[in-house]
Protein backbone atom coordinates (compact mmCIF):
# COMPACT_ATOMS: atom_id res chain seq x y z
CA UNK A 1 0.00 0.00 0.00
CA UNK A 2 1.47 3.34 -1.01
CA UNK A 3 1.52 5.80 1.86
CA UNK A 4 3.38 8.84 0.28
CA UNK A 5 5.00 9.99 -2.92
CA UNK A 6 8.54 11.50 -3.21
CA UNK A 7 9.93 13.49 -6.06
CA UNK A 8 13.01 11.93 -7.59
CA UNK A 9 16.19 14.03 -7.55
CA UNK A 10 17.41 14.99 -10.97
CA UNK A 11 20.95 14.03 -11.85
CA UNK A 12 21.74 17.38 -13.53
CA UNK A 13 20.53 19.42 -10.58
CA UNK A 14 22.53 18.40 -7.46
CA UNK A 15 21.90 20.24 -4.28
CA UNK A 16 25.00 21.84 -2.67
CA UNK A 17 26.23 20.15 0.41
CA UNK A 18 27.13 22.23 3.39
CA UNK A 19 30.87 22.31 3.84
CA UNK A 20 32.71 22.71 7.05
CA UNK A 21 35.40 25.37 7.90
CA UNK A 22 38.28 22.91 8.06
CA UNK A 23 39.88 24.19 4.79
CA UNK A 24 40.00 27.86 5.91
CA UNK A 25 42.81 27.39 8.46
CA UNK A 26 44.99 25.49 6.01
CA UNK A 27 44.46 28.17 3.38
CA UNK A 28 45.60 30.91 5.74
CA UNK A 29 48.63 28.90 6.81
CA UNK A 30 49.55 28.40 3.18
CA UNK A 31 49.15 32.10 2.39
CA UNK A 32 51.24 33.09 5.40
CA UNK A 33 54.04 30.71 4.41
CA UNK A 34 53.99 31.97 0.83
CA UNK A 35 54.06 35.56 2.10
CA UNK A 36 56.99 34.83 4.39
CA UNK A 37 58.85 33.17 1.53
CA UNK A 38 58.18 36.16 -0.69
CA UNK A 39 59.36 38.60 1.98
CA UNK A 40 62.49 36.52 2.53
CA UNK A 41 63.26 36.53 -1.19
CA UNK A 42 62.70 40.29 -1.41
CA UNK A 43 64.87 40.87 1.64
CA UNK A 44 67.62 38.60 0.31
CA UNK A 45 67.66 40.16 -3.15
CA UNK A 46 66.92 43.81 -2.44
CA UNK A 47 67.11 44.29 1.34
CA UNK A 48 70.75 45.39 1.24
CA UNK A 49 69.73 48.43 -0.82
CA UNK A 50 67.22 49.70 1.75
CA UNK A 51 68.56 48.58 5.13
CA UNK A 52 72.03 49.09 6.60
CA UNK A 53 73.51 45.64 6.44
CA UNK A 54 77.18 44.83 5.94
CA UNK A 55 79.43 41.84 6.16
CA UNK A 56 82.61 42.39 8.11
CA UNK A 57 85.52 40.84 9.91
CA UNK A 58 87.17 41.44 13.25
CA UNK A 59 90.72 42.57 12.60
CA UNK A 60 93.66 44.51 14.01
CA UNK A 61 96.51 46.50 12.52
CA UNK A 62 98.68 44.10 10.51
CA UNK A 63 102.49 44.29 10.29
CA UNK A 64 104.28 42.16 7.71
CA UNK A 65 107.88 41.53 8.77
CA UNK A 66 110.38 41.21 5.90
CA UNK A 67 114.05 41.91 5.29
CA UNK A 68 115.84 43.61 2.39
CA UNK A 69 118.45 40.91 1.90
CA UNK A 70 118.73 37.18 1.25
CA UNK A 71 119.34 35.21 4.42
CA UNK A 72 119.01 31.86 6.14
CA UNK A 73 116.78 31.39 9.19
CA UNK A 74 119.08 30.22 11.96
CA UNK A 75 116.58 30.37 14.79
CA UNK A 76 112.81 30.88 14.92
CA UNK A 77 111.63 32.06 18.32
CA UNK A 78 107.85 32.41 17.82
CA UNK A 79 104.75 30.44 16.91
CA UNK A 80 101.29 31.42 15.76
CA UNK A 81 99.34 32.96 18.62
CA UNK A 82 102.35 34.10 20.67
CA UNK A 83 101.91 37.47 22.37
CA UNK A 84 105.09 39.51 22.49
CA UNK A 85 106.29 42.84 23.80
CA UNK A 86 108.23 45.45 21.87
CA UNK A 87 111.88 44.46 21.48
CA UNK A 88 111.33 40.70 21.88
CA UNK A 89 113.35 38.49 19.54
CA UNK A 90 111.37 37.09 16.61
CA UNK A 91 113.86 35.55 14.18
CA UNK A 92 117.65 35.17 14.01
CA UNK A 93 118.98 35.37 10.45
CA UNK A 94 122.37 34.89 8.83
CA UNK A 95 123.20 36.50 5.49
CA UNK A 96 126.41 35.59 3.67
CA UNK A 97 125.69 38.25 1.03
CA UNK A 98 125.46 41.04 3.59
CA UNK A 99 128.65 39.94 5.33
CA UNK A 100 130.45 39.76 1.98
CA UNK A 101 129.22 43.24 1.04
CA UNK A 102 130.39 44.59 4.38
CA UNK A 103 133.79 42.99 3.84
CA UNK A 104 134.10 44.47 0.34
CA UNK A 105 133.15 47.92 1.60
CA UNK A 106 135.68 47.64 4.42
CA UNK A 107 138.46 46.70 1.96
CA UNK A 108 137.59 49.60 -0.35
CA UNK A 109 137.52 51.99 2.58
CA UNK A 110 140.93 50.75 3.76
CA UNK A 111 142.43 51.20 0.27
CA UNK A 112 141.02 54.72 -0.01
CA UNK A 113 142.30 55.69 3.42
CA UNK A 114 145.75 54.31 2.55
CA UNK A 115 145.75 56.43 -0.60
CA UNK A 116 144.66 59.47 1.38
CA UNK A 117 147.54 58.90 3.81
CA UNK A 118 150.00 58.77 0.88
CA UNK A 119 148.62 61.99 -0.54
CA UNK A 120 148.78 63.72 2.80
CA UNK A 121 152.42 62.62 3.19
CA UNK A 122 153.24 64.00 -0.26
CA UNK A 123 151.37 67.20 0.59
CA UNK A 124 153.54 67.61 3.69
CA UNK A 125 156.68 67.20 1.57
CA UNK A 126 155.46 69.81 -0.88
CA UNK A 127 154.82 72.27 1.92
CA UNK A 128 158.50 71.91 2.85
CA UNK A 129 159.93 72.00 -0.70
CA UNK A 130 157.68 74.68 -2.19
CA UNK A 131 159.19 77.64 -0.24
CA UNK A 132 162.67 76.53 -1.32
CA UNK A 133 161.58 76.35 -4.96
CA UNK A 134 160.08 79.80 -4.70
CA UNK A 135 163.26 81.16 -3.12
CA UNK A 136 165.30 79.62 -5.95
CA UNK A 137 163.11 81.33 -8.54
CA UNK A 138 163.57 84.67 -6.82
CA UNK A 139 167.36 84.29 -6.57
CA UNK A 140 167.68 83.19 -10.18
CA UNK A 141 165.71 86.26 -11.18
CA UNK A 142 168.04 88.46 -9.15
CA UNK A 143 171.15 86.88 -10.72
CA UNK A 144 169.74 87.36 -14.20
CA UNK A 145 169.01 91.01 -13.47
CA UNK A 146 172.55 91.52 -12.13
CA UNK A 147 174.08 89.92 -15.23
CA UNK A 148 171.94 92.03 -17.52
CA UNK A 149 173.14 95.25 -15.81
CA UNK A 150 176.79 94.06 -15.95
CA UNK A 151 176.43 93.13 -19.63
CA UNK A 152 174.95 96.55 -20.35
CA UNK A 153 178.11 98.11 -18.89
CA UNK A 154 180.30 95.69 -20.86
CA UNK A 155 181.71 94.00 -17.81
CA UNK A 156 180.65 90.41 -18.67
CA UNK A 157 179.96 88.39 -21.77
CA UNK A 158 176.31 88.48 -22.92
CA UNK A 159 176.37 84.70 -23.49
CA UNK A 160 176.08 84.22 -19.74
CA UNK A 161 172.66 85.90 -19.76
CA UNK A 162 171.12 83.06 -21.79
CA UNK A 163 172.39 80.53 -19.29
CA UNK A 164 170.83 82.48 -16.41
CA UNK A 165 167.57 82.77 -18.36
CA UNK A 166 167.53 78.99 -18.89
CA UNK A 167 168.23 78.34 -15.20
CA UNK A 168 165.49 80.81 -14.17
CA UNK A 169 163.04 79.15 -16.56
CA UNK A 170 163.83 75.69 -15.15
CA UNK A 171 163.45 76.90 -11.56
CA UNK A 172 160.13 78.56 -12.34
CA UNK A 173 158.86 75.45 -14.15
CA UNK A 174 159.82 73.34 -11.14
CA UNK A 175 158.06 75.75 -8.81
CA UNK A 176 154.85 75.83 -10.89
CA UNK A 177 154.92 72.03 -11.21
CA UNK A 178 155.13 71.67 -7.45
CA UNK A 179 152.29 74.16 -6.97
CA UNK A 180 150.11 72.29 -9.49
CA UNK A 181 150.89 68.97 -7.87
CA UNK A 182 149.88 70.42 -4.49
CA UNK A 183 146.54 71.57 -5.94
CA UNK A 184 145.89 68.21 -7.55
CA UNK A 185 146.75 66.42 -4.31
CA UNK A 186 144.33 68.62 -2.37
CA UNK A 187 141.55 68.00 -4.91
CA UNK A 188 142.17 64.24 -5.01
CA UNK A 189 142.28 64.12 -1.21
CA UNK A 190 138.90 65.85 -0.91
CA UNK A 191 137.40 63.52 -3.53
CA UNK A 192 138.71 60.40 -1.80
CA UNK A 193 137.53 61.69 1.58
CA UNK A 194 134.02 62.18 0.14
CA UNK A 195 134.07 58.65 -1.33
CA UNK A 196 135.24 57.23 2.00
CA UNK A 197 132.47 59.13 3.82
CA UNK A 198 129.90 57.58 1.44
CA UNK A 199 131.39 54.14 2.03
CA UNK A 200 131.20 54.63 5.79
CA UNK A 201 127.58 55.77 5.52
CA UNK A 202 126.74 52.75 3.34
CA UNK A 203 128.37 50.46 5.89
CA UNK A 204 126.41 52.09 8.71
CA UNK A 205 123.13 51.73 6.81
CA UNK A 206 123.91 48.14 5.89
CA UNK A 207 124.82 47.34 9.49
CA UNK A 208 121.64 49.05 10.72
CA UNK A 209 119.48 47.15 8.20
CA UNK A 210 121.19 43.86 8.95
CA UNK A 211 121.44 44.39 12.74
CA UNK A 212 123.43 41.17 13.06
CA UNK A 213 120.46 39.31 11.55
CA UNK A 214 118.24 39.97 14.58
CA UNK A 215 114.56 40.71 13.87
CA UNK A 216 112.73 42.24 16.84
CA UNK A 217 109.08 42.95 17.56
CA UNK A 218 108.32 46.64 16.84
CA UNK A 219 105.75 46.89 19.65
CA UNK A 220 103.32 44.76 21.64
CA UNK A 221 102.07 42.31 19.00
CA UNK A 222 100.42 38.94 18.46
CA UNK A 223 101.84 36.53 15.88
CA UNK A 224 99.10 35.74 13.36
CA UNK A 225 101.07 33.88 10.70
CA UNK A 226 104.56 32.39 10.28
CA UNK A 227 105.87 32.01 6.72
CA UNK A 228 109.29 30.46 7.42
CA UNK A 229 110.85 27.57 9.29
CA UNK A 230 114.27 27.03 10.82
CA UNK A 231 116.76 26.57 8.00
CA UNK A 232 114.59 28.28 5.39
CA UNK A 233 116.20 30.63 2.89
CA UNK A 234 114.29 33.89 2.46
CA UNK A 235 114.87 36.32 -0.37
CA UNK A 236 114.74 40.08 -0.21
CA UNK A 237 111.19 41.30 0.37
CA UNK A 238 109.71 37.89 1.16
CA UNK A 239 107.50 37.94 4.30
CA UNK A 240 108.77 36.30 7.44
CA UNK A 241 105.88 36.87 9.83
CA UNK A 242 102.56 38.65 10.09
CA UNK A 243 101.94 40.47 13.36
CA UNK A 244 98.81 42.04 14.83
CA UNK A 245 98.94 45.14 17.00
CA UNK A 246 96.51 47.59 18.52
CA UNK A 247 92.92 46.99 19.59
CA UNK A 248 90.36 44.99 17.58
CA UNK A 249 87.92 46.69 15.23
CA UNK A 250 85.59 45.74 12.39
CA UNK A 251 86.24 46.26 8.70
CA UNK A 252 82.78 46.21 7.14
CA UNK A 253 81.88 46.11 3.45
CA UNK A 254 78.64 47.82 2.39
CA UNK A 255 76.94 47.87 -1.01
CA UNK A 256 77.43 51.24 -2.72
CA UNK A 257 74.45 53.04 -4.24
CA UNK A 258 71.97 52.08 -1.50
CA UNK A 259 69.09 54.15 -0.17
CA UNK A 260 70.55 54.36 3.32
CA UNK A 261 73.50 56.63 4.11
CA UNK A 262 76.02 55.55 6.74
CA UNK A 263 77.24 58.44 8.89
CA UNK A 264 80.34 58.62 11.04
CA UNK A 265 79.34 58.11 14.67
CA UNK A 266 76.18 56.13 13.88
CA UNK A 267 75.53 53.33 16.35
CA UNK A 268 75.32 49.81 14.92
CA UNK A 269 74.84 46.25 16.11
CA UNK A 270 77.52 43.64 15.47
CA UNK A 271 76.20 40.09 15.27
CA UNK A 272 78.13 36.82 15.23
CA UNK A 273 76.63 33.48 16.08
CA UNK A 274 74.03 34.00 18.80
CA UNK A 275 75.75 37.05 20.28
CA UNK A 276 75.38 40.75 19.57
CA UNK A 277 77.82 43.56 20.28
CA UNK A 278 77.36 47.30 20.14
CA UNK A 279 79.59 49.56 18.07
CA UNK A 280 79.72 52.75 16.09
CA UNK A 281 80.95 53.81 12.66
CA UNK A 282 84.38 55.39 13.20
CA UNK A 283 85.51 56.03 9.63
CA UNK A 284 84.17 55.83 6.10
CA UNK A 285 86.91 55.21 3.57
CA UNK A 286 86.51 56.91 0.16
CA UNK A 287 87.31 53.68 -1.68
CA UNK A 288 85.54 50.58 -2.92
CA UNK A 289 87.81 47.66 -2.12
CA UNK A 290 87.72 44.11 -3.42
CA UNK A 291 85.88 41.83 -1.03
CA UNK A 292 87.99 39.27 0.85
CA UNK A 293 87.77 35.70 -0.35
CA UNK A 294 85.59 34.83 2.65
CA UNK A 295 82.84 37.09 1.25
CA UNK A 296 83.15 36.31 -2.45
CA UNK A 297 80.41 34.21 -4.00
CA UNK A 298 81.23 31.26 -6.19
CA UNK A 299 80.70 31.48 -9.97
CA UNK A 300 80.38 35.27 -9.82
CA UNK A 301 82.83 38.04 -10.74
CA UNK A 302 84.81 39.53 -7.90
CA UNK A 303 82.79 42.19 -6.15
CA UNK A 304 83.82 45.51 -4.66
CA UNK A 305 82.18 47.31 -1.78
CA UNK A 306 82.73 50.50 0.18
CA UNK A 307 84.81 50.01 3.32
CA UNK A 308 83.82 51.17 6.79
CA UNK A 309 85.72 51.00 10.04
CA UNK A 310 83.51 50.13 12.97
CA UNK A 311 84.80 50.52 16.51
CA UNK A 312 83.60 48.09 19.16
CA UNK A 313 82.27 49.84 22.25
CA UNK A 314 84.25 49.08 25.44
CA UNK A 315 83.37 46.61 28.19
CA UNK A 316 82.17 43.90 25.80
CA UNK A 317 83.37 40.41 25.03
CA UNK A 318 85.24 40.81 21.74
CA UNK A 319 85.34 37.78 19.41
CA UNK A 320 88.60 36.34 18.15
CA UNK A 321 90.47 38.13 15.39
CA UNK A 322 89.33 37.29 11.83
CA UNK A 323 85.86 36.27 13.04
CA UNK A 324 83.20 36.96 10.40
CA UNK A 325 80.41 39.23 11.64
CA UNK A 326 77.36 41.08 10.34
CA UNK A 327 76.94 44.78 10.98
CA UNK A 328 73.37 46.11 10.95
CA UNK A 329 71.72 49.38 11.84
CA UNK A 330 70.62 49.78 15.42
CA UNK A 331 66.83 50.02 15.79
CA UNK A 332 63.87 48.70 13.85
CA UNK A 333 63.22 51.73 11.60
CA UNK A 334 65.92 52.55 9.02
CA UNK A 335 67.36 56.06 9.20
CA UNK A 336 66.22 57.02 5.73
CA UNK A 337 62.58 56.20 6.61
CA UNK A 338 62.83 58.26 9.78
CA UNK A 339 64.27 61.16 7.80
CA UNK A 340 61.31 61.04 5.40
CA UNK A 341 58.79 61.39 8.24
CA UNK A 342 60.89 64.02 9.99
Amino acid sequence: MISSLRNKQRVDNLQSESRGSRGTVGRWVYLILVGCLLLWLLDTLFGKYFFFRAEGMVTRDVHTMAVSYTATVENLKVEVGDQLQGGDLLVQLNSVDVLQNLGDLSIKSAEIRSRIAELQSRQAQLKTVLPLAQERVEKMGQLRSTEERAAARGLVDTRKISEYLEDEFDSRMTYEKLRGEGGNIALETRTLQAIDANLQESMQRLNAAYADGVVLAPEAVTVSEVHVNKGSVVKSGEPLLELLSGGPYILAYVTPGSVYVADVGAEVSIKYGLKTLQGKVAQIFPISARLPLEFQRAFRPQERSQVLRVEILPDQEVPATYTKVKVVAKGLVPNWIGNIFN
